[in-house]
């Protein structure tokens, strides 16, 4: 799994941050899970790949704030990255739920937030 580094203290459009193209060690695309780090608090968890700016050489990510921990203190698992992934996908915005799995019970979180409704 790509790994981005990011910085705490930016964060634009909800829970979204962006970062340099070299604060990525490998190629990024638009949706690709990938798991954030931030160096000096120690800090790691799931993010997701929402715009790619090459012109400005900027990567947005969307990121479960909540769930950054120390690594190694749980382990992150790719059934929660794809939870996270899915769940950030059903949204045109930052996503606003946490989930996790786990084989003794599934648990999924999703925070109130308005909605934009459509009519065709």
């Amino acid at each position: 799994m790509i790994r981005v580094e990011i910085d705490l203290n930016v964060r634009v459009r909800g829970n979204w941050t962006f970062v340099g193209l070299e604060d990525a060690d490998g190629q990024v695309t638009v949706g690709d899970l990938v798991q954030v780090f931030e160096p000096e608090s120690e800090l790691e968890g799931p993010g997701r790949i929402e715009e790619v700016d090459f012109e400005r050489r900027l990567i947005f990510l969307s990121v479960d704030w909540a769930s950054l921990e120390p690594p190694g203190s749980s382990p992150l698992r790719v059934d929660e990255v794809a939870a996270y992934g899915i769940i950030a996908s059903l949204s045109s915005r930052p996503a606003m739920a946490v989930a996790t799995s786990s084989p003794q019970s599934t648990l999924v979180q999703v925070v109130d937030a308005p909605a934009v409704a459509c009519a065709a």
